[in-house]
This record gives structure tokens, sequence and C-alpha cells, in this order.
């Protein structure tokens, strides 16, 4: 038989089989394969990762929402998945006022383009094809920021464990010192007023496709200026104390199922988290902080869509200075 009639015997067969399984959608099908084409630098594990059908899985074919090849044994299926991947090197430049509104920065401040931040991110997503990602950010202007963060999702062969690095400097010449009135007065020079640097580490744990922890521990250190000091004495609780150290532990859970991350339609969000800080006896500070929030996002039919957040925060301490208050919104 030449290649020519093999190859159309096969797509007969082929045919037949799927005209077969069609007609009876309450047909059990094992997953024997899982083919993937298309992907360069991506690892198949990586892809399989995210996955609902593995090899070895047994479902009913209506449950199967595409399948593009099907093994000619009976009750079993291959599945074809084809992917195209797209660019994962996004440089974002930044370029913001540093006062809280156009407004202000225009009338009050003159439009001083001094008073401008600018910069770059850089995203390069997909790090040795493994979905790890690296952010860079580099901030100029009246604020300068400059942060290093590495996340590696996948560790572990189950591909459920995972870490994330995150470094960053932080200086402040635009600093609120104090509230008036519920009203923040801010301080504004070319000075700088507060600078912060931190580093953490976040253990990650993915158990599901929905289910996301992350434990992160942090080292932060503060130290303001003394003109800051003079504006308000009680920034950091005396008039003699300039720098902060502290040390924070917090636990994350994340339950994610939108149908699209970057701007949702349909599916649900929720987020809740505990940070402690003051968990070594030389820590300059102790506050406990809880936080929550859900989403839900609806189709009301046609093009109409409905969304919903909703969020809590509760901060819990005795006495705390002003510089380590923290806000809702």
């Amino acid at each position: 038989m030449s290649p020519v009639e093999t190859q159309a015997s096969s797509d007969s067969t082929r045919q037949r089989n799927r005209n077969r399984i069609t007609a009876d959608t309450s047909v059990l099908i094992t997953i024997n394969r899982v083919l993937i084409l298309g992907n360069k630098i991506t690892r198949d594990f990586i892809i399989q990762r995210e996955l609902t059908l593995k090899p070895g899985d047994t479902v009913r074919l209506q449950q199967i929402p595409l399948i593009l090849e099907k093994d000619n044994e009976n009750g079993t299926a291959d599945i074809l998945v084809e992917v195209s991947e797209r660019w994962y090197t996004f440089p974002v430049p930044i370029l913001e006022l540093a006062d809280r509104n156009f407004n202000e920065w225009w009338q009050n401040y003159n439009h001083d383009l001094k008073r401008l931040n600018y910069g770059l991110k850089l995203y390069q997503y997909n790090v040795r094809g493994r979905n790890e990602t690296l952010l860079l950010t580099a901030k100029f202007g009246f604020t300068k920021v400059f942060r290093v963060s590495y996340r590696m999702p996948y560790l572990d062969k189950k591909r459920k464990q995972g870490l994330i690095f995150d470094f960053n400097y932080d200086e402040r010449n635009n600093i609120a010192y104090r509230t008036i009135d519920n009203i923040l007065t801010y301080a504004r020079a070319d000075e700088k007023f507060k600078v912060t640097r931190s580093a953490s580490i976040t253990y990650t744990y993915r158990n599901s496709f929905y289910h996301y922890h992350g434990f992160s521990l942090e080292t932060i250190k503060n130290q303001i200026s003394d003109s800051l000091v003079q504006l308000n004495p009680e920034y950091y609780g005396s008039d003699v104390i300039k720098t902060q150290n502290t040390t924070a532990l917090s636990y994350q859970y994340v339950y994610e199922k939108r149908d699209f991350i970057t701007y949702p339609l349909t599916g649900s969000y929720f987020s809740a988290s505990i940070r402690h800080q003051g968990i070594l006896k030389s820590d300059d500070l102790i506050k406990t902080d809880l936080n929550a929030g859900y989403s839900k996002y609806v189709h009301l039919g046609k093009k109409y869509y409905l969304s919903n957040y909703t969020n809590a925060y509760v901060s819990f301490q005795t006495h705390i200075p002003y510089g380590s208050y923290s806000a809702l919104g």
C-alpha cells in the first residue's frame, strides 16, 4: 500500500472513530498523550502544569471542549495543544507627577518639571523557559526607586512550590508628615526626607489551579532626615529617633478564578493576608495587619457586565508612630 493510500486509510479510520464517539457524548475517554507544538522557549512541563487534562485522566467526551487528534484505540484519546508564544520582554516607560494630582502640580507648584518622576520598568517573562519573571525598576526625578524582583514559580517536580526574591530602594523628597482634619500635610524639598531599604523572600505553594499560598520574610530599614524630625518630632515616636528597623513575617492566600486576569468579565477573586512586624527583639516596630478583599464579575447578558470589589483592613497595635501608620485606600 502506498503512503498516500496509508494516509487515506488512517484518515478514514480516524473519521469513523470521530463520528462513532461523537454520536454518544457519555463515552468515557482516557487521555493517552498530551502533545505540545509551537513552543520554542517554554518548556513542555510548564505548559502541562497549566492544563486541566493530564495523561491518564478519564473524562466524558462532552467534557472535552476541543480534541484535535484522537487515537485509533477505542476509549483513548491524544490531546494536541498548539501554542503561539508571545513577546517576553516588555519595557514600560515611567513618566508621572510626584504630586497628588495635575491641578496641584500646575497651580501650587507652577508646573515645575523638576517635580516629575521618570524612568523605566523592564519585565522579562518566561526566563529560562520556566515561566520565571524578572522585574527591574529604575525611577528618577523627585522620587527615586530602584527595585529588583525575581519570581521562580516551579521548584519541585510537581510544579507546586516556588520562590520570589525582592530587593527595593526608595528615596522620598515628597512625603506626608502630618494629618490635620483627615487631610495629609506634605513636605516637599530637594533633600532626601526618607530612605527605605528592604529585602524579602517569599515561599509560594500552589496546590491547584485556583489556590495560591505565600509565606514571606522581609527586613526593612527606614531612615529620615533632621528636617523631617523638625517638622514632626513624633514621626518615629521621638525627636531623637531617625532610623527604624523591623522584620516582618506574612502569609497570603489567593483564590483566583477569573476568565481573564488583566480585564476580567466573569468569575471571582478573593485574597486574604496577615502581616506581623516585630518578630525580632531588636525590631523598632511591633504591628499586626489583616487585609481581605473580594471581587465578583457577572455577565448580565448581551454586552453588559457588572463587577464589585469589597475590601477590609484591620490593624492591631497599642502605640504606633505616625510614620508607620497604614491606610485603607
